[in-house]
Parts: structure tokens; sequence; C-alpha cells
């Protein structure tokens, strides 16, 4: 309903406007009370927008300029200041107001409905014609969603050459309407779903679900030392089989066997068993490292036919590919004592095992 009366005050204006077109100069615009500059240059463009929609015309951004420039004290509020700012920008008038706010709290309408708080708008208009001087003021609250209609009415009394003379004033009689209720805004939307939890993290155990072992093993090994009789490389590639078995009862023991041959380099096989501990780095990746600690022998097959008692330790990666294949990367320190001279043995080795 109130978009339609805008709209009728609107058309009202434009075909009630005055045959002539005239150059209308809108100066700045003062409160009184003090208000926030952005609020009160509102105002004073409801009425810019008023003057074009009866059809005058506003002057350049550069006459509006000299007309500033026209009034000493920069604040234009008597006839003579407003005529030298209306002559500087070329106007046949010119207008300025005097704003306050004036807040509306809620309330209920003559009709049992209830009205929201809004604001409005007190603006006395003073429209001087610059030729003759003659300054006339007009006063009304202004609704700000039909602030270029309402003020366009004032605007159709003062920039008159008669002026208001003896014209009623239409809107001093007619009591302002009440806002109706507004309407419930649309429920909003609902909220999205809620995100799917995090997959707990599932961290394994060692050997978990399948505690025997069983694998091969290739590895490297030189000789740190040996005895002084020693002749040929003291590299060798040593190729085995490695046991296992995970006390369940202490998780991270596992018991370890192997028995290796050295295929490249000094014959020799090293049998062994002992124990090892892992300890879970990665345990959701079944990433695991420990020591391993082996006591066994070690037997040359070379001119030098001799048995060693031997110890064999390691530092191990291993890293369980699902739950039965299990590959292992181990640094290797190995004593053998006894022969002819201590052997000590510093390599490498990888293993590849099978879980059951």
């Amino acid at each position: 309903m109130r978009l339609l009366t805008f709209a009728v005050s609107t058309i009202v204006l434009l075909f009630a406007a005055p045959a002539w077109a005239d150059k209308v100069a809108v100066l700045p615009f003062t409160a009184p009370k003090g208000m926030p500059k952005p609020e009160l240059d509102q105002p004073r463009a409801w009425t810019r927008d008023a003057v074009r929609a009866m059809g005058h015309t506003l002057p350049s951004d550069a006459e509006m300029l000299s007309a500033d420039r026209a009034v000493a004290d920069g604040s234009p509020d008597t006839s003579s200041e407003y005529r030298a700012a209306g002559k500087a920008a070329g106007a046949e008038w010119t207008l300025t107001a005097q704003v306050e706010r004036r807040d509306v709290p809620p309330a209920k309408a003559p009709d049992g409905s209830e009205e929201t708080g809004y604001t409005l708008y007190r603006v006395e208009l003073e429209a001087c014609q610059v030729e003759t001087g003659r300054v006339e003021s007009l006063a009304r609250e202004i609704d700000p969603d039909a602030a270029t209609a309402e003020i366009g009415e004032m605007l159709a009394l003062l920039l008159r050459p008669e002026g208001i003379a003896n014209a009623p004033i239409p809107w001093r009689d007619a009591p302002r309407k009440h806002r109706p209720k507004p309407k419930e805004p649309p429920p909003p939307p609902p909220p999205p779903p809620p995100p799917e939890p995090a997959k707990p993290v599932i961290k394994h155990a060692y050997a978990e679900g399948h505690p025997a072992a069983l694998g091969l093993s290739i590895g490297v090994s030189n000789a740190l030392a040996r005895p002084e009789t020693a002749r040929g490389p003291s590299w060798a590639m040593p190729i085995g089989v490695a046991f296992g078995y995970a006390i369940e009862q202490a998780p991270g023991l596992e018991l370890r066997g192997i028995f290796t041959s050295q295929v490249v380099g000094p014959r020799a096989i090293e049998i062994g068993a002992g124990a090892r501990y892992a300890i879970p780095v990665l345990p959701q990746h079944r990433v695991f490292i420990g020591p391993e600690l082996l006591i066994g022998a070690h037997v040359a097959l070379g001119a030098d036919k001799t048995a060693r008692f031997a110890t064999h330790g390691a530092a191990f990666v291993s890293w369980g590919i699902g739950e039965r294949l299990q590959l292992e990367l181990a640094g290797d320190l190995a004593t053998a004592l006894g022969g002819s001279g201590t052997l000590v043995l510093g390599g490498g080795t990888a293993r590849a095992m099978f879980r059951f």
C-alpha cells in the first residue's frame, strides 16, 4: 500500500509540475541538534531528487563550487547570502534546510495492530527567489520511505513565482498513517547437516593378530676388524631366512631366529636366536622401530674353517603392509669371538616377512 501511495504521489508531482523549468541550487543543510554528516546529507539528496522530479534542473558541480565560494562565512543563512550563492550558480532559486531527527518508539496503531519503531526527519525548507530576495519556509516531518514525494509537495508550494501566498498546506491537517506491522521474515534456511565425524585413528599393535612370521633376507656386511692372517675381500653379501614369534602377553616383544649364508665374499654361515622389541612410531600405519639382539655361531667355510661364538645386534624399522606382509630394514653390528682372531662385522639387512 505504501509503495502504491509513493508511486501515485510521484506521478502527481510529475504531471502537476509547473510549465516552467528553473535552475534550483540546493545549498548545504544544517542540523541544530547535531547529526552525522552522512545522515544529514541524505535529506539534501532527497531534495535534489524532488527538484529533478518536478522538471527543474540543478547547477553543475562547478557552479555549486562557485555558489559555496560566494558565501563569505561558508554557512548561508540570510537572504543576501542566498542571493549571492544563487547568482554565482546561475540559479533562479536556492534551497536550504534545518533538519532534526525524531525516533518513534514501537506502539499500537488505532486498529490494534502493532507498529514497530521508526525514524522521521523534521525538515524545515527555506526557498529564496534569487531575483527578488524573497525567502519563505515550510516544515514537515518526512518519512524516509516517501521522502522524495513528500519534499516534492513542499517544493510545489515554495518554488512558485507567487510563493506560498494563501495556498492551503495539504499535509498539516492530514494525520500521518501508522505503519503496519511488517511482515514476518521468512524462516531461515535449515542449518547444513553437521559434518561427518572424523574416522577414529586405529592404532595397530606389532604383529597384531598374527604372531608367527617367516621371511627372506638379503644384506651386506664389511669386516671392520679381522685376524691379521685373513686374506681376500672384507665385503660379503649374506642371504638367508628369518623366523619370528611375537609374545602376545608382552606387546612389542618378539622372539627371533636367523640363518644366513654369505654368497658373495668370504664364505660363511651364521645361525642366531634372540629377541627384539618393537616400539610404535606410527601405529596407525604399522610402523615400528626398536633394538634386536641375537646370539649364536658364525662358521667360516673357507680355508680357515672356524666356528666362532657370535653376538648380533641391530637397530631395525619395520613397516606392515596390511596385516600379513612386513618389510624391514636393519643396521647390523656383529661380533664373532674365537678361532684365530675376533671378527667385527658391520652392515645392513633388508627383509620381507609374512605373518600368520
